[in-house]
């Protein structure tokens, strides 16, 4: 619990920490599926991607982040920069990120218009 609060002074906590960590443990693997199976839902569709930089484990590849939030990986052809939107058409997906084929640079007008 966190300290200074009422919680912390007037409640006891009880619950012992095996059934912490399996309650945990289960949340955390039910969220992993949910986001799996949205991810793959979005498979084949594109997606406006606002570029943030170069990818962490390949630096031949640009990452961004999709309207949903999620981590998306595709290769950096050299024409796009970080803050620049680009049409991103998903091929393939995990629980955290997507990754697919840079289709071409946006607005986000023109992208939803």
């Amino acid at each position: 619990m966190r300290e200074k609060t009422r919680a912390h002074y007037r409640l006891v906590d009880d619950v012992p920490e095996e059934v912490k960590r399996r309650r945990h443990e289960e949340l955390a693997s039910a969220l992993r599926e949910e986001s799996l199976a949205f991810h793959k839902s979005l498979i084949g569709t594109e997606q406006l991607v606002l570029v943030e930089g170069i990818s962490k484990r390949s630096p031949s590849a640009l990452q961004g982040r999709a309207d949903s939030g999620t981590k998306v990986i595709f290769e950096n052809i050299g024409a796009y920069e970080p803050g620049d939107y680009v049409v991103v058409r998903v091929s393939n997906c995990s629980s955290q990120t997507m990754q697919g084929e840079a289709l071409r640079k946006t607005t986000l007008q023109e992208f939803y218009n």
